[in-house]
């Protein structure tokens, strides 16, 4: 695994909204990385916007991404660099400015 970057898209154990004992394996964004071992990282989902905060990844087949998906940014996750299972590809910087605008 290479070293992670802001606005990298990777596939995470990322912690189950129910039940927070398990994880589910799904794709973020990283939006900061904290220090050698920890990153806060945005849920992205193929559900639609939900509201305001939530951001549509215009450029998403770019990003390397299989279909049309939402950047869930009410929350940032802090997860270890263990949990980054898979980089997936990195955001565009139109997609870049756009979610600096939101976050």
């Amino acid at each position: 695994m290479g070293k992670p970057s802001n606005f990298e898209l990777w596939f995470a154990d990322f912690p189950h909204e129910e039940k927070t004992d398990e994880y589910d394996d799904r794709p973020v964004v990283l939006v900061r990385i904290i220090d050698d071992r920890n990153v806060f990282a945005l849920m992205i989902t193929t559900h639609g916007v939900r509201d305001e905060s939530d951001m549509v990844i215009e450029k998403w087949e770019a990003a390397g991404l299989t279909c049309p998906s939402t950047i869930r940014t009410r929350r940032a996750y802090k997860l270890g660099i263990e949990k980054l299972r898979r980089k997936i590809g990195t955001l565009s910087e139109i997609d870049i400015i756009r979610l600096k605008f939101k976050f």
